[in-house]
Parts: C-alpha cells; sequence; structure tokens
C-alpha cells in the first residue's frame, strides 16, 4: 500500500505552486521580512556571544572568539546589503545563502570545536529555517536533507561512534519535525495570501469586466497626489457607451452585460507600458488615467479606441450608425480650475456630454467655459 496516491502528490504540488505563483508579492515581501527578521536575532545573539567570549580569560575560547566576530560581521553586512533589495529571487538566494551559512556555522561549533557533545544549535537551524522561509517545498526538503546529511557524515569523521549515532539521530529526526511543520505553515501562509487576495479583488475590482473599479481609482489617485512623485495624472478620459438605455432595451440586460464585457476586453488591449491605466467608473462608464498623455495625445489614442470599438460590429439598431459606439471627454493637468484629481474628472465628464451633443463616436478635449446645460 502506498504512503500517499501519486495523484494526490501531483494535486498537492500543483496547488502549492499555484498559490506562490498568484501571490508572488506577498510572498516575496514576507520572505524579505523574515530574512530581515533572522539576521536582527543572529546579530544580536552574536553581539552577546562574542562579548562573553572576549571577556572570558579561558584560552580554549580563542577560536570562538574569532569565529564570533566573522558571524557578527557577516550578519551585519548580510542585513545593510539586502535591506535595500527588493528583488525576490535575489532576497531566496539570499536566504538559502544564510542557512547554508548558518549549518556550516552550528557544523564547526557542534563537531570541530565541541566533539564530546551533540550537535544542539544545529538541530535549531534544521528545523526553524524551513519553518520561516516561503519556498517550493521540495527545493527546502532537499536543502534541509542535504544539509543534515553533511554535519551526519562530518559528525561520524570527527566524533566518537557512540556521539555520531546520537547526531544521525536527532539531525534527520529534526530534519523531519522542520519538514511536515514547515509544509503545514507555508501552506496556511499561502491560503491565507490567497484569501487575502481574492477579497481584494472583489474589493477593487469590477465582477462583470475585471477592471478596476472606482473605488481602486480613488485609493491610486489619492496616493498618487499625496505622494507628490515624478509621475502625477496628467490626463484624465471619460468614456461612455453611445444610448446604452436603448441597447437594454433592445436586446435586453443580458446583452448589455456582455457588451460590457467586450468593451472592457478592448479596453484592456490597449494597455501598454501603463501609458493609460482604465476603470470600471459605473453603470455604461470608463474612466482612463494617463501620467504621460497630453490631452491631444490622448485625444488620438482615444481614436484609436473609438476605430476598434466601431470595428468590434456589435449590432445595435438604436442607433445612428447601425453598431455600437463610444464618446470620449477627455481633461489635463494644467487646465484653468484643475486643482486636483476631482477636477480632471468633473471636466472630463462635461466634455464627454459635450461629446454627446456633437453627435456621439467622437472624442472632445474639455476648453475653459464649458459647462452643463443648468
Amino acid at each position: 500500500m502506498r504512503f500517499l496516491p501519486d495523484g494526490l502528490i501531483r494535486r498537492r504540488y500543483r496547488e502549492e505552486i499555484d498559490l506562490l505563483r498568484s501571490n508572488r508579492d506577498a510572498v516575496a515581501e514576507i520572505n524579505k521580512q523574515q530574512f530581515l527578521a533572522w539576521l536582527k536575532i543572529l546579530i544580536f545573539i552574536f553581539i552577546i556571544l562574542t562579548g562573553i567570549s572576549i571577556l572570558s580569560s579561558m584560552s580554549s575560547l580563542s577560536y570562538r572568539v574569532l569565529l564570533y566576530s566573522v558571524a557578527l560581521c557577516s550578519f551585519c553586512a548580510l542585513f545593510f546589503l539586502f535591506r535595500f533589495i527588493g528583488n525576490p529571487t535575489v532576497i531566496l538566494i539570499g536566504f538559502y545563502l544564510l542557512f547554508e551559512y548558518l549549518c556550516l556555522l552550528t557544523g564547526i561549533l557542534n563537531i570541530y570545536i565541541n566533539r564530546t557533545s551533540t550537535c544542539s544549535s544545529s538541530l535549531v537551524i534544521l528545523c526553524m529555517v524551513p519553518v520561516t522561509i516561503l519556498d517550493r517545498n521540495g527545493r527546502i526538503v532537499a536543502v534541509s536533507f542535504m544539509n543534515a546529511a553533511v554535519l551526519a557524515a562530518a559528525s561520524y569523521l570527527v566524533k566518537e561512534y557512540s556521539v555520531a549515532v546520537d547526531d544521525w539521530i536527532n539531525l534527520f529526526s529534526f530534519s523531519l519535525v522542520g519538514f511536515f511543520a514547515g509544509y503545514h505553515i507555508r501552506m496556511k501562509k499561502l491560503e491565507l495570501f490567497e484569501i487575502q487576495r481574492k477579497t481584494d479583488i472583489q474589493r477593487y475590482y469590477d465582477f462583470l469586466t475585471s477592471l478596476p473599479n472606482r473605488r481602486l481609482l480613488y485609493n491610486d489617485l489619492t496616493g498618487i497626489y499625496a505622494a507628490n512623485g515624478p509621475s502625477p495624472v496628467r490626463s484624465v478620459v471619460m468614456i461612455d457607451i453611445d444610448s446604452f438605455k436603448e441597447y437594454n432595451d433592445a436586446y435586453g440586460h443580458v446583452a448589455g452585460d456582455e457588451c460590457l464585457k467586450k468593451l472592457a476586453a478592448c479596453l484592456s488591449s490597449f494597455v501598454r507600458d501603463r501609458r493609460m491605466t482604465f476603470y470600471r467608473y459605473g453603470g455604461e462608464e470608463f474612466l482612463g488615467v494617463s501620467p504621460l498623455f497630453s490631452a491631444v495625445e490622448a485625444g488620438e489614442f482615444c481614436d484609436l479606441i473609438r476605430h476598434a470599438v466601431y470595428n468590434l460590429n456589435i449590432p445595435h439598431e438604436k442607433s445612428p450608425y447601425g453598431r455600437l459606439t463610444v464618446s470620449f471627454g477627455l481633461s489635463e493637468t494644467g487646465m484653468p480650475g484643475a486643482t486636483g484629481y476631482t477636477d480632471l474628472i468633473n471636466m472630463a465628464d462635461i466634455a464627454l456630454y459635450h461629446a454627446k451633443n456633437r453627435g456621439k463616436d467622437c472624442f472632445v478635449i474639455y476648453e475653459d467655459g464649458m459647462a452643463f446645460p443648468f
């Protein structure tokens, strides 16, 4: 009888990989936090150990003084080096290198210097590191048991046989504990990340079109203006489906929903290098925000979108064009009265109203003096 069916193992493996991929940002952040936390703890521990070994007058501790001092300097250097690194791959490699360095350090202390006692501190490393690092389970297990095997072999070569046997049992037992505990904790963390990710999607993305919603729009705009960074909003585009109420009356709301999905997909196909980001503003209205385009450049961009929507050839019997069309209203930072993003959105909305009055299926750039007719 097999311990685990092959299908279950493959399913677990795919589930783990999918969770890691879909939550890579959260995984990268927690790995960095835990990596730096490990370094802080180790720096604190080796400050104490170095101080104790220096104050001691025992000549047998001279190796320890050198070893602790080198370790302390190494951990300090790693902390300041990786504190400003954001690349998740580099952080992960650093975590594994730290794992290897700790195993080497504890091996020297537990095997070369303390030849008569068992590997106590090495057991903590083999048990705790697999619990904290977030990566593919197979890689962590392979590294953990490789380190346990190397330490066991070193113990066999240096220590008495009876002590070495105790080391073998302890090293592989604690590696198993690290494996099972680490797998359980890692999967729970990944599942929590996945729950949070799906919650954020429901909160910040429109269910029907999968575009960011108005809540995320205002969060993004608030953050941009609060940060006062180098890439503020330069232009805003309000987009509206022409005669959408009549479309729903003629074809039904299910067809209307499909129409919204097709328009959202069309807008998404124009998102290149984040030159313009589109949001579902509400109903049949969408909003585009660009940090780069002037109003004129945004108008040229919108004209491309207008032709793309026209070429979708979605029938609309209530439209004078016989098919679905969209209109655009544009505003730009620097226009009179544009003191913030709310003004830009309001100006784009006014320009959209004038585009509707000019026959629809066109774009209008806001001009000073434009207003709603009330």
